[in-house]
Formats: C-alpha cells, sequence, structure tokens
C-alpha cells in the first residue's frame, strides 16, 4: 500500500465514523458481558486490537513512506 493511500484512509470520515461505531458496539458489548464469560470478554479484547492494529499499520505505511522522502532528499 502507498503511503498515500494509508493517509487518505487515516484521514477518512466516514472510515473513521464507522470505526467508531464499532468501538461503541464493543464497549457496549463489553459492558453488558458476563465477568464469568472469559472466552467472550477475550473475543471482545480481540475486536478491540484488531481495531487497534488496522490503525496502527496504516500508520506504519505513513511513517515509512515519510522517511523514505527524507531519504530522497
Amino acid at each position: 500500500m502507498k503511503a498515500e493511500t494509508a493517509n487518505r484512509l487515516l484521514n477518512d470520515p466516514e472510515l473513521k465514523e464507522s470505526m467508531s461505531l464499532l468501538r461503541s458496539k464493543y464497549r457496549s458489548e463489553f459492558e453488558n458481558a458476563d465477568p464469568s464469560e472469559k472466552d467472550g470478554l477475550q473475543q471482545i479484547r480481540l475486536k478491540f486490537d484488531l481495531i487497534r492494529d488496522f490503525y496502527s499499520e496504516l500508520q506504519k505505511v505513513v511513517n515509512n513512506g515519510l522517511m523514505e522522502r527524507r531519504k530522497e532528499k
């Protein structure tokens, strides 16, 4: 993926809104989960981690692109 594409995705308002809705959904799942249900809590945690990792990977692509452009100068 190109750095420009990753940057566009990071700043896309519709993607931000979609991810915000997912976070809200997972937060609600967490708040309503049975604390003794360890597998269910782990699944919710994985969902949060996936969103975080998605954004982290996009940011890495952007940062790598910036580093490459600096090396070219």
